[in-house]
């Protein structure tokens, strides 16, 4: 065995003659023969392999016409060192090898869908990252340091072995290689402009009941939600609200369902108008990660190391006025209960409008830019 696909094959043939075959089998068990040579006393055929090293080798022989030969050649062996690879391995993989040593960071999104994805594998000396349609799906720091080196060819379609093979079966497009780990603002933004996974603009209708109504997901994910006025049959309606027009929310028993999102999420945005400064504000998997707010100061609970900002800037306070909150935590969120308006029995009592949440951690210039943009627009109280 030369490596885990190629292999020597010698052997006694017809007429006793010797042989020396070369063959490789690939991840289907496929038998393909490289190359054979034929030791015939008969015909004055005779060869003898000599190795210098492990990967070279030396072969004399008589041949056509009792013509003496001799060849020298090269079998690289199997890489031990890989500085990065992306694969569809285990739904979408992101592999460094280091010494022989396998680290990879796995998604938990199965890519081979024959669908479009992006795919992103990050590194920065300490941690690796992969990122799928611009959502960290998962890290390891089992590896630290440089990257390993090698003097390899950079293969698309196919991986990164002396000979190629695994040969991708499917549709790429626009390959990046960069000399510096991407941030996850800067993936989102390559994704798809930095949308947000999930866009509640609450702009469908201007007056009225909200109950039953379905409140269009602006991202484009399908994520609609549900307006609920509880069994008051009452309180849920449509009014003007930061930007346009707002849902107002009376402290009993109303909110907007919008269930299980399909999306890790790493921050929370929106705007508010309280109606006290002790309020219930958003749920995002039935109880474990919520926005609430005690005495007028926002709490991100159960968010990991939590990162708060109030109209555009660090801050936890608010009044009954008009706020634009962006909740952040380093440890994306399985928004798979989606409430907005309850936590738990504590509901809501004022207004709310444009809430957005994001696969990734909003960067500080862009939560004042999201901030100034719904400031310049007054259309509420």
């Amino acid at each position: 065995m030369i490596d885990s696909t190629h292999f020597i094959l010698a052997y006694t043939g017809t007429d006793n003659d010797g042989y020396i075959k070369t063959f490789s089998i690939d991840g289907n068990y496929a038998i393909t023969e490289l190359n054979s040579l034929e030791h015939d006393t008969v015909l004055g055929q005779y060869n003898s392999l000599v190795m210098i090293d492990s990967t070279h080798f030396i072969l004399a022989y008589t041949g056509e016409l009792n013509g003496g030969y001799i060849k020298t050649f090269f079998v690289e062996a199997p890489k031990t060192d890989v500085p990065y690879a992306l694969s569809t391995v285990g739904g979408g993989q992101f592999l460094i090898m280091n010494s022989g040593t396998t680290y990879t960071a796995t998604s938990t999104t199965d890519i081979n869908d024959s669908q479009w994805h992006h795919i992103v594998g990050s590194y920065d000396g300490t941690t690796m990252k992969i990122y799928i349609d611009g959502t960290l799906e998962d890290t390891n720091t089992d590896f630290s340091g440089n990257l390993p080196t090698n003097d390899g060819n950079v293969r698309i379609g196919a991986d990164y072995q002396p000979t190629p093979d695994n040969f991708f079966s499917g549709l790429i497009d626009d390959v990046k290689i960069y000399n510096y780990a991407r941030t996850a603002a800067q993936i989102a933004w390559d994704y798809n402009k930095g949308k947000p996974a999930g866009h509640w603009k609450f702009d469908e209708n201007s007056s009225g009941s909200a109950d039953g109504d379905s409140l269009i997901d602006s991202s484009g994910n399908g994520n609609a939600g549900t307006g609920i006025d509880g069994a008051n049959d009452a309180g849920l309606s449509w009014t003007s609200g930061k930007i346009n027009y707002g849902i107002a929310f009376d402290g009993t028993d109303d909110y907007v369902d919008i269930g299980d999102t399909n999306y890790n999420i790493n921050t929370v945005s929106f705007w508010l108008k309280a109606d006290s400064l002790t309020e219930s504000i958003i749920d995002l998997d039935g109880g474990t990660h919520t926005a609430s707010s005690t005495s007028g100061t926002i709490s991100a609970n159960g968010f990991v190391s939590p990162t708060i900002y109030v109209d555009g800037s660090l801050g936890s306070t608010i009044d009954t006025g008009w706020h634009h909150i962006t909740l952040i935590t380093d440890t994306a969120i399985d928004a798979n209960n989606m409430d907005i308006g309850r936590v738990g029995a504590g509901y809501f009592d004022g207004i709310i409008d444009d809430v957005r949440v994001y696969g990734y951690a909003r960067a500080a210039h862009q939560i004042k830019q999201d901030y100034l943009n719904g400031a310049a627009v007054r259309f509420g109280n």
